[in-house]
């Protein structure tokens, strides 16, 4: 380990060991560091030797490792990934002399704000912004999150990797690039917002919904808002509040809780709106103040009794008027290339879904179906073994449905829908 520009040893520098991370959402892999204090290694002299009786990440048939070298006064290194077939491997490295940049964090009264999370976003971070600040779970990157001193400073490390950097603490949140913190190295947290508002079906509030406050695009590979933290239920008459959500252009999320064979499953893949939110200020908002409820009643087949084994799967959907091509399905990068196209772009971005969900007198319901024409399908599945392919469909059932533009609001119900059974 040396200096690039000197050609002399580094005197100290440490070695933080990281994992290649792959992210199914956009087909991209980045890297992510190690929180356990075994995979941090520090070196003197110059000169560095360390033996792996463990993977840094476990669960995989072929481990692989990732280094990032790091020293005072220097920009890191960060190596290729090793794989532990590879057995022994070395590194000869010159690290670039560069300066951190002493970052001070003030309260929104102008105050030092000591003890303020800092979150440094890159890929592969991974950070879980909670009311107050960042989520501390070990689930985020190695090094991506700080804490002021007692005068309210940190500081910033040269990384091309880090894109925004975040400060939070109970006061307020800010948020800045490296760029503009190197011009002013100065963050001023500004107050958390408040969202309240009203969610309708069908014209009237409807209770026990659970929403999630979702930062930005939900990107968890970066930064995004804690699922327990930031999630909600609506009362009786429809009503909902988020206390201290960051300042800027947000979005609310539909949570739809779905039993699997008695199993509870998450599901929060139901955008429902963007919602700005300024400063220290409350921002009111309506759901489904201009969607339908559509309804409907499934009928089994005789020769099938609802029983705990099977399970119904029912959803609205626009039909697509693209699929990919057959070669592409089980080649990850030839369905990204296709999904980057233009008309396929357009086509992705007018599709529309609603998951249906089973109330109280047995009827099924989908929520905030906006104007235009679906298909629902519906689905009994059984669950098998896993030697027996892990499920069977026993009935089905598509029905076409429009949902009109005029009256703006209101209940479309399509009566009773017979399953037919599947041989």
């Amino acid at each position: 380990m040396t200096d690039a520009t000197s050609g002399q040893p580094v005197p100290r520098f440490r070695i933080i060991t990281g994992w290649p991370n792959w992210n199914p959402a956009d087909n991209s892999t980045s890297i992510q560091w190690s929180t356990f204090d075994r995979f941090w290694l520090s070196f003197e002299g110059g000169k560095f030797h360390h033996r792996y009786e463990e993977p840094v990440i476990g669960g995989t048939a072929d481990p692989a490792f990732v280094f990032k070298f790091e020293a005072d006064g220097y920009a890191p290194f960060i190596t290729r990934a090793v794989k532990a077939t590879e057995g022994e491997f070395r590194f000869e490295v010159g690290l670039r002399p560069a300066l951190a940049t002493p970052v001070t964090v003030l309260s929104p009264d102008g105050r030092p704000a000591s003890g303020a999370d800092v979150g440094l976003v890159s890929p592969g971070a991974r950070l879980k912004l909670v009311p107050g600040g960042f989520e501390r779970d070990n689930v985020q990157s190695g090094g991506s999150l700080l804490l002021t001193d007692s005068q309210g400073r940190f500081s910033l490390a040269p990384d091309e990797s880090v894109t925004r950097i975040i400060a939070a603490n109970g006061l307020g949140y800010a948020e800045a690039s490296p760029s503009a913190l190197a011009a002013e190295p100065t963050l001023i947290l500004q107050p958390w917002g408040r969202l309240e508002g009203t969610y309708l079906s069908g014209g009237e509030g409807a209770a026990n919904r659970e929403l999630l406050f979702q930062y930005g695009q939900g990107a968890l590979d970066t930064v995004s808002t804690d699922f327990t933290a930031y999630r909600v239920t609506t009362d009786s008459e429809g009503r909902f509040a988020f206390s201290k959500v960051p300042p800027g252009k947000h979005r609310l999320v539909r949570v739809i809780t779905e039993k699997v064979s008695g199993t509870s499953s998450w599901s929060n893949d139901h955008p429902l709106m963007e919602v700005v939110i300024l400063p220290g200020e409350t921002a009111a908002v309506t759901i489904g103040g201009s969607n339908y409820c559509v309804i409907a009643r499934f009928k089994w087949p005789e020769e099938l009794n609802p029983g705990t084994n099977a399970d119904v799967f029912a959803s609205i959907h626009t039909t697509p008027s693209l699929t990919p091509p057959p070669d592409a399905l089980n080649n990850p990068q030839a369905l990204a290339a296709w999904r980057e196209l233009p008309e396929v772009k357009a086509d992705l971005a007018n599709r529309r879904y609603y998951g249906m969900t089973q109330k109280a007198d047995g009827t099924w319901a989908g929520d905030d179906v906006l104007p235009g024409s679906y298909t629902m399908t519906v689905s009994i599945v059984q669950q098998m073994p896993a030697e027996a392919g892990g499920s069977k469909t026993l009935a089905k059932a598509e029905v076409p449905l429009t949902v009109p533009p005029d009256p703006p609001t209101g209940k479309l119900d399509l009566g009773e829908i017979p399953l037919q059974p599947v041989p």
